[in-house]
């Protein structure tokens, strides 16, 4: 049970290293759709 835990947690951490890190035009979008009219109902909270 334990081997099969970390083997999990190897394979989760491998995925999240092999992602690329986001850039500044990665979030443009999301940041003029939240400064705009259309996003103001959202509060940020899940």
């Amino acid at each position: 049970m334990r081997e099969t835990r970390k083997k999990q947690n190897d394979n989760a951490l491998e995925v999240a290293l092999s992602l690329r890190l986001g850039r500044p035009a990665d979030m443009a979008g999301a940041v003029a759709f939240l400064f705009a009219d259309d996003a103001e109902w959202i509060d940020g909270q899940a």
